[in-house]
């Protein structure tokens, strides 16, 4: 079992879109992140962070099941009150944020998402101190 933080404001990556090669009509069509200049630093972050708890724990991806637990902490807006924890019901979505993790941590700390074969207690929720980012947690399952 690994658990780590990453520092950032976490970045969901879910819708796609088609755009044609070269920015060209007529050009062979490839898809593209719809908020990609945002969502590539973010997974690079991941993927680093990653990588280091890889290297310190000799970690080398292999194809066993993992339980995969986040928790995503976001800037706390100034509706919500201070001190109080609050549930964001609002954009980014659980599911969106949660891919983002996933795809970086593929390769690095397993071999494939499809390795994911139970979440823990994976939630959003405000930061209270002003720390944003993601708590991460992965386990082996036996």
């Amino acid at each position: 079992m690994i658990e780590f933080s990453v520092a950032g404001e976490p970045i969901s990556q879910g819708s796609k879109r088609v755009v044609p090669a070269g920015g060209k009509p007529g050009g062979r069509p490839h898809t593209i992140e719809s908020n990609e200049k945002r969502l590539r630093p973010w997974r690079s972050v991941l993927a680093d962070a990653a990588r280091e708890q890889a290297m310190f724990h000799g970690i080398v991806p292999a194809p066993t099941p993992v339980r995969l637990q986040m928790e995503f902490v976001l800037r706390r807006p100034q509706a919500v009150p201070k001190g109080r924890r609050g549930w964001p019901t609002t954009k980014p979505d659980l599911d969106k944020l949660i891919r983002a993790v996933q795809d970086s941590l593929r390769a690095v700390l397993y071999e494939d998402d499809s390795q994911v074969v139970a979440y823990g207690n994976t939630r959003k929720v405000y930061a209270l101190d002003g720390w944003t980012g993601v708590r991460i947690r992965l386990e082996e399952v036996k």
